[in-house]
């Protein structure tokens, strides 16, 4: 309850948003942000604050739908985390983009967005994760109605996570061969990219991948694959504006 009153203590210091606030956006688009600051299964509530603090600094010039926090109690459990995604598969529903750009919350936070590109691509789907927190997507579908479910879509790790662009994209080329389908969901995870530009605790200390590294491997996953969606998770508050960080947002517009 300490570290909790610590973290709003800091976002006080950035503007506050209205009451209700739950949307902004436009009536069309081929892609739109959607954040959902979805913390309740890793139980860190940093992982909300974090998702705040993205849209406190980076999303108040880009359109963007919010999920509702279906609770802050630490203590809620299963019932809670059904909730949450039953709400961010409601949003979702109810919009008409082509594509979602998802940013969490923990690294299930982009489970509705997921389960949503799996119906469209009838099952045609592999997830790259592309993230050092393993995938939990199973245990979080627990709960959802067995129509709600990932269709024989396959979730992809590459072995490694090289430093330089092209054994990067080579690792990530070589996963998705194996699962042999037509559309990629891109998962993105802090943990994957360098503090020293993304000064969120949740970045890598000791080495990590650049951010235009990531990026160049990422427009060239755009040539060479159909992408589906993709999302940015575990994102921890640390204060402070970073231009690596916005750039990665900005790649998210674009799918």
């Amino acid at each position: 309850e300490h570290e909790k009153k610590e973290v709003d203590k800091m976002l006080s210091h950035f503007v506050t948003l209205p009451c209700g606030l739950h949307k902004r956006k436009r009536f069309t688009m081929e892609t739109e942000i959607l954040l959902n600051p979805q913390w309740q299964h890793s139980a860190d509530y940093r992982l909300y604050q974090g998702a705040r603090e993205i849209e406190l600094i980076y999303l108040q010039n880009r359109p963007f739908c919010v999920v509702p926090e279906a609770s802050t109690n630490r203590a809620d459990g299963p019932e809670t985390i059904q909730a949450q995604n039953r709400a961010a598969l409601d949003v979702l529903e109810n919009d008409h983009a082509d594509h979602f750009f998802t940013i969490g919350g923990e690294s299930t936070a982009d489970l509705a967005s997921i389960l949503l590109a799996s119906e469209r691509c009838h099952g045609d789907l592999a997830i790259l994760w592309l993230d050092h927190t393993p995938c939990d997507l199973v245990a979080a579908r627990a709960g959802l109605s067995n129509k709600q479910g990932l269709q024989g879509t396959q979730i992809v790790t590459p072995h490694s996570f090289p430093a330089t662009a092209d054994a990067l994209l080579a690792v990530c080329a070589d996963a998705l061969q194996q699962a042999s389908k037509t559309y990629v969901y891109v998962h993105l995870g802090v943990t994957l990219l360098q503090a020293k530009e993304i000064p969120s605790p949740a970045a890598t200390l000791h080495g990590g991948i650049a951010a235009e590294t990531l990026l160049s491997v990422l427009h060239e996953l755009q040539q060479q694959y159909r992408i589906a969606g993709a999302s940015l998770t575990g994102y921890l508050p640390c204060g402070k504006w970073s231009p690596a960080l916005d750039r990665i947002l900005a790649w998210g517009e674009t799918l």
